[in-house]
């Protein structure tokens, strides 16, 4: 911080120091800081939110740990079948994902699937075949998270 901005800060005034105010007593940004964070807010609009959130993708974020690999290779095994039958696929998993920030590094298996909507995830997680299916993954790992994460509406 300038010396300018360390004595309007004291003084209270840096929010008028930043942005100032128009005519009609609003503030406006005079800053090149502010006025490049006022114009990429306005380059990044809030989402369209006529879209509605059952037509946008679903995204199964799970981390768990093999502790019986013969056990869970069981729970494979009739897993994808279920996968397809709901339109799921897989995106990616890694038995070695590493963390760039954060105070929770992830160890395990770390996969993430796809589902079209939230309806068809929930159907998936909640369809008897692969409640019992899931048995062998419940006894041959300790699960971290299943969670699921909404997409985001296309920006434009």
């Amino acid at each position: 911080m300038g010396a300018m901005q360390q004595k309007a800060a004291e003084n209270g005034q840096l929010k008028e120091l930043i942005f100032g105010r128009n005519e009609a007593g609003l503030h406006q940004p005079t800053s090149i800081t502010a006025k490049r964070w006022a114009g990429r807010c306005l380059s990044h609009p809030r989402p369209d939110r006529s879209q509605t959130m059952t037509d946008l993708p679903v995204y199964a974020v799970v981390n768990l740990i093999i502790n019986d690999a013969a056990t869970y290779r069981q729970y494979e095994k009739g897993f994808f079948p279920l996968l397809k039958q709901y339109g799921g696929e897989l995106v990616t998993f890694d038995d070695d994902a590493f963390t760039l920030e954060g105070f929770s590094p992830r160890t395990g298996r770390m996969i993430i699937l796809k589902f079209p909507s939230e309806a068809q995830i929930r159907a998936w997680y909640a369809d008897p075949d692969y409640q019992a299916l899931s048995e062998h993954r419940r006894a041959g790992t300790r699960l971290e998270f299943l969670t699921a994460v909404r997409g985001s509406p296309p920006r434009g």
